[in-house]
């Protein structure tokens, strides 16, 4: 009992505490082909956080046959330190395809709500004939 007090205590002075960090949000959306406006099935979706000028690791997804990815929360248990833990970070997210121009998009991560990304349209590499 003694112990638990001595941590509570401990915690209480120091304003730290364990928390549930959110890392990164989940993200959601559609790739197309920006001249047919199809959906541009396997492409690829990666999102890297930046979390105070620090990499927190990348994951990464495929688009469905429809075009739509999701990306769901990275979430991580550390000790919060006021005002440390209260601090939003960029994330970047970057979409590939063999055959098109890929693109990288700054995120802001705003915690633990589902961004929305609507919809991304990749534009076909021109191909140039040689003689």
């Amino acid at each position: 009992m003694r112990t638990l007090l001595a941590v509570l205590l401990c915690f209480g002075l120091n304003a730290c505490f364990p928390y549930q960090y959110t890392m990164r949000s989940s993200i959601t959306g559609t790739v197309i082909d920006a001249q047919t406006q199809k959906p541009i099935p396997g492409a690829s979706v990666s999102i890297t956080s930046n979390r105070f000028g620090l990499k927190d690791g990348t994951a990464t997804a495929r688009t469905h046959h429809s075009g739509a990815f999701y990306i769901p929360p990275f979430h991580q248990w550390g000790i919060f330190i006021v005002p440390q833990g209260i601090l939003s970070t960029d994330d970047t997210v970057s979409f590939r395809c063999s055959g098109y121009t890929g693109i990288n998009k700054e995120v802001f991560n705003s915690g633990d709500r589902v961004k929305q990304l609507g919809i991304i349209a990749l534009k076909p590499k021109i191909r140039r004939l040689s003689n």
